[in-house]
């Protein structure tokens, strides 16, 4: 009856009072591994386990990375060399455009350089046109022996008549125009993922170098030994360029940037 008295007495609700005995507050097990009751203090859950690195991404079996790494120094020539032997003639040529045309005996600087560039225009565009067309390897092997070609021909035949001068420099404009592209594709297309940036960069560099250095030595050389011996140090670095991508250029047109990744 006390009891029962005590607890009309208590004026808080039934669903907060404290119930007279004790209970045993148990910590949650952990999720994957059961909790251990010890005696004394309770023991600390085990700490969840740090989550897996992802896997690096795996080459395929059909090309090793020794094997690329036994082909760089090569193909790092190839981009390089390919790349300077093409802005050489480009560079120097065509910076002093005016000045080769006087020196040929062209008397109308107007017109010739008007050839020129028109010459230039086409040959960029028809380079774009042809480049999926035709093997990389045919292109640019093709494209440096035609510019030796029309520049050893523009030596021989310079003195016949200023039309024919004209014509030859012009046709040699169209065929470099047209090689130009493949600066754009094919390096990129030499290297894998893992040497592409360091590759392509090592080939821009290089022909930086030979641009600027080409641009400085053709008034230099024209003023002291005569045009037809800078003419012919172009048609030499052509025909080098030539015999480089012979023995050496590989055919990427086939390959995609995701294969050689």
């Amino acid at each position: 009856m006390a009891v029962h008295a005590r607890r009309q007495r208590d004026p808080r609700p039934a669903d907060v009072r404290i119930p007279a005995r004790r209970t045993r507050i148990t910590a949650v097990a952990h999720p994957t591994r059961p909790y251990r009751r010890g005696r004394g203090h309770h023991q600390a859950p085990p700490r969840p386990r740090h989550p897996a690195a992802p896997q690096r991404h795996q080459r395929p079996k059909g090309r090793p990375a020794r094997a690329l790494h036994l082909k760089a120094p090569q193909t790092h020539c190839v981009g390089a060399l390919f790349y300077v032997c093409q802005v050489i003639p480009f560079f120097a040529l065509g910076t002093f455009s005016p000045q080769v045309m006087k020196s040929l005996g062209v008397t109308g600087d107007l017109a010739a350089g008007a050839t020129y560039n028109l010459f230039l225009l086409v040959g960029a565009v028809l380079g774009l046109l042809l480049i999926d067309r035709i093997s990389r390897r045919a292109f640019l092997i093709a494209t440096f022996f035609a510019g030796a070609a029309l520049l050893t021909a523009l030596i021989a035949c310079a003195d016949v008549s200023p039309v024919v001068a004209v014509a030859f420099f012009a046709l040699f404009a169209l065929v470099l125009a047209a090689a130009v592209n493949l600066e754009f594709v094919y390096p990129p297309e030499l290297f894998p993922t893992e040497v592409r940036a360091s590759g392509v960069g090592v080939a821009v560099a290089a022909s930086r170098i030979g641009s600027a250095a080409s641009t400085f030595l053709l008034p230099i050389v024209v003023d002291a030994y005569g045009i037809d011996i800078a003419l012919g140090g172009c048609v030499a670095v052509l025909a080098v360029g030539g015999l480089i991508c012979w023995a050496w250029a590989p055919e990427t047109g086939k390959e995609s940037l995701s294969e050689d990744a």
